[in-house]
């Protein structure tokens, strides 16, 4: 069992450093025009020497956890350094750095104790429990008319064209990999759930690497595929049983009361916005918002070329600036989807204005579980910041 936490952790580190060399403007430098969004509003603690630094020392710190014999040090360090920059920018929270980021501190559980076949046991069944949390809450999740009518048609479309069936084929994937969850979770049906969940990572990959779509989650979509048979398949372990002794006072027994809650219980709170769909498995779900920005001509003609080469015109003629285009050319990564964080991107592109009303954001709201419908607000300037007159 330690071999296979040992396998789980350089998987972990090696596909977190490809990951980080995907979305390098994200994580490394101040050169970027797409803004960073501090997770504390006025929380500034970060410099030019530490947008270079920190993102060093974190390669250094996951890669000799990887080779020391020591490795727990060197995994907080990792840890602590992951946490400084999602705080100086919330975009860094992908869903990916989020599940890596719990695998990682479990690994640091693991680490601190007696590295016995007990505390091996808890670790490998909380990182089991991470992952069947994410299929099933990603499955859940994609349970919306807007995933069903709007996302599957779009993806499929260029190659079999626009059917009536792709919605239901749409449902469909959509509970099946809530049921790879479940499967995952029960020790009579891990096999079937392992391979069903591995071949359609390789079907997403095949799609994503034969577009050239989101290359940053080509190599998480492998190491999913590795992770699956290391933490499942023939495995003595359960997160039935992890669950079941949660009374123990070890500090892995703790870690997994934290995991449950967080992976297992507050992904319902974001149907109510009381959680991030981010940290739910909402990732191409469709149930997220959307936010462009209406922009005045002269607006335009002083934002940073990356931005400016995102501009569209609308058939009425309006100038519209997508965050999400704007975040994928530029870091490779979609923008955090909070209305919280279209704000403060809008009050960033504010400063370019000379007039409240020649910068507006125009915010989809999650769209309706049953119809689609969702709410459309429009903000400008004179609502984000003290204009000035």
């Amino acid at each position: 069992m330690q071999r296979r936490l040992y396998h789980l952790h350089v998987i972990i580190i090696t596909a977190f450093i490809i990951g980080i060399g995907f979305s390098r403007k994200l994580w490394v430098g101040t050169s970027r025009s797409f803004p960073a969004v501090r997770l504390i509003d006025g929380l500034n603690i970060g410099n030019p020497l530490t947008e270079y630094l920190a993102p060093f020392l974190l390669i250094v710190a996951l890669v000799s956890s990887i080779i020391s014999r020591r490795p727990r040090l060197f995994l907080i360090t990792a840890v602590v350094l992951i946490l400084l920059l999602v705080t100086q920018d919330q975009t860094r929270l992908q869903p990916w750095v989020y599940q890596y980021l719990l695998m990682l501190s479990a690994l640091i559980c693991y680490y601190g104790q007696s590295l016995d076949q007990m505390a091996a046991g808890y670790c490998l069944a909380t990182n089991q429990l991470i992952i069947a949390a994410l299929y099933f809450w990603g499955g859940v999740q994609k349970l919306n008319w807007a995933f069903s009518h709007d996302v599957i048609p779009s993806l499929l479309e260029p190659y079999i064209g626009r059917l009536s069936h792709l919605t239901a084929i749409g449902t469909g994937a959509a509970i099946c990999e809530a049921l790879i969850g479940i499967g995952l979770f029960l020790q009579r049906t891990r096999r079937i759930a392992v391979v069903s969940a591995i071949g359609m990572h390789l079907l997403i990959l095949i799609f994503l690497i034969s577009t050239n779509q989101n290359s940053v989650v080509w190599p998480w979509n492998i190491s999913i595929m590795m992770m699956l048979p290391l933490l499942f398949w023939r495995t003595g372990t359960s997160v039935r049983e992890t669950l079941l002794n949660l009374d123990k006072g070890s500090l892995t027994s703790h870690f997994a009361k934290l995991v449950f809650l967080v992976c297992g219980v507050l992904p319902a709170f974001s149907f109510i916005g009381l959680w991030d769909t981010y940290l739910s498995a909402a990732l191409y779900s469709g149930n997220t918002p959307v936010a462009v920005v209406h922009l005045s001509d002269h607006v335009r003609s002083r934002l940073p070329i990356p931005a400016q080469s995102e501009v569209f015109i609308t058939k009425q003629g309006e100038l519209m600036l997508p965050f999400y285009e704007w975040s994928m050319a530029e870091l490779n990564v979609p923008p955090y989807p909070e209305t919280r964080v279209y704000r403060e991107l809008t009050r960033h592109l504010c400063s370019y204005a000379d007039d409240p009303r020649e910068v507006e954001l125009i915010l989809k709201e999650k769209p309706a579980i049953f119809t689609g419908n969702y709410p459309v607000n429009k903000i400008d300037c004179s609502n984000l910041i003290p204009f000035r007159d």
